[in-house]
């Protein structure tokens, strides 16, 4: 009886112990499956890591390709710009002068006063001028050379210098300056005749013909002059009218005017100058011209001479061309932007 219980614990025992068995093949097998299972899922992880790493590095190559061709592109426009500042900055420095800079000490800043304007227009403060009556003496005398001989007959320059005689008698009155002109022609002299510039600036045209030239005068000098110095101002190239009548067309005719303004000054305010006002004119005939001379009620008196008729007379040594010279001072005072009348009555 014992030993039959004594077997049946063995027995017990041992299903016991193979049942446990069993169990644990069981579980190792569980953990072995899930052992497998989770280093499955881990090199599937791994691999996915893996390529997700790979996409993550080729991600950052094509992101640092980029970046190094932006870097290398603006690098370029970089270079560009600084050789294109480079260049400018070199054109800067040759056309503009650099200015220093107000902060550095070091530096010296030198004030370079303007050059000074010499000449504006027609005007300089350099003289110079060629003196208009010697360049109309030049002109005549190669012209016409004095007593080289006519071509007309005595009896022809007779008659012409009959003509001229009532021009003096016929004119004395209402072309009296043409009348004392034409006298000088005739006495033969050849000396300079001086011109009344009174009785000449009394024809209004004349007066226009010299407020022209002075106010041109003295926008010139507001420009030349400097406050606190003294100038001399010179008219470079003379004047040229045509457009006198009646009685100082017969006497000048066309003319010339020249201009020379001394001690021109200015305080700021007021500018002062002495100003020499000539007017010149060749007293000579155009040969070539055969129309008469003289017209309306002069014309009765002398006939139809003509200029080529008269300059006759000069080729014939019986009258002979001269200078016709007049000039006139001014003290002149005046503001800026002033008139030739009011300069001339302060």
């Amino acid at each position: 009886m014992k030993k039959i219980f004594f077997l049946l614990i063995l027995i017990m025992f041992l299903l016991a112990f193979m049942a446990c068995t069993v169990q644990e093949d069981i579980i190792f097998d569980d953990d072995e499956g899930s052992s497998q299972k989770m280093q499955s899922s881990e090199q599937e992880k791994t691999t996915e890591d893996q390529e997700s790493y790979d996409e993550s590095l080729e991600s950052r190559e094509d992101e640092s390709t980029e970046a190094t061709s932006e870097e290398t592109a603006e690098q370029t426009e970089c270079e560009q710009s600084s050789e294109l500042e480079y260049e400018s900055s070199i054109e800067s420095n040759v056309e503009e002068p650099i200015e220093s800079s107000e902060e550095d000490s070091s530096s010296e800043i030198i004030d370079t006063p303007p050059e000074k304007i010499t000449e504006i227009g027609n005007f300089s403060t350099v003289s110079g001028t060629v003196e208009a009556y010697d360049r109309l003496r030049q002109m005549s005398l190669s012209a016409a050379v004095y007593n080289i001989g006519s071509v007309y007959t005595d009896t022809e320059l007779s008659s012409v210098r009959s003509s001229a005689g009532k021009i003096v008698l016929g004119g004395s009155l209402t072309y009296r300056n043409a009348a004392k002109l034409m006298k000088h022609y005739l006495d033969g002299s050849g000396e300079n005749f001086i011109i009344d510039m009174i009785a000449f600036l009394s024809d209004q045209t004349a007066l226009q013909n010299r407020n022209a030239d002075i106010e041109k005068a003295l926008r010139a000098a507001e420009i030349l002059a400097c406050e606190g110095e003294i100038v001399d101002i010179y008219q470079m190239q003379e004047s040229i009218f045509h457009n006198l009548s009646g009685d100082w067309k017969y006497a000048l005719g066309s003319y010339f005017t020249s201009m020379e303004m001394n001690n021109v000054t200015f305080d700021g305010e007021i500018y002062t100058a002495i100003l020499k006002y000539e007017a010149i004119d060749f007293y000579n005939w155009d040969e070539g011209n055969s129309s008469a001379v003289f017209t309306g009620t002069i014309a009765n008196i002398v006939g139809d001479i003509s200029p080529k008729d008269l300059h006759q007379l000069h080729k014939a040594g019986m009258a002979q061309e001269f200078l016709s010279v007049g000039e006139i001072t001014y003290e002149l005072s005046w503001r800026l932007g002033d008139n030739a009348e009011t300069a001339i009555q302060n």
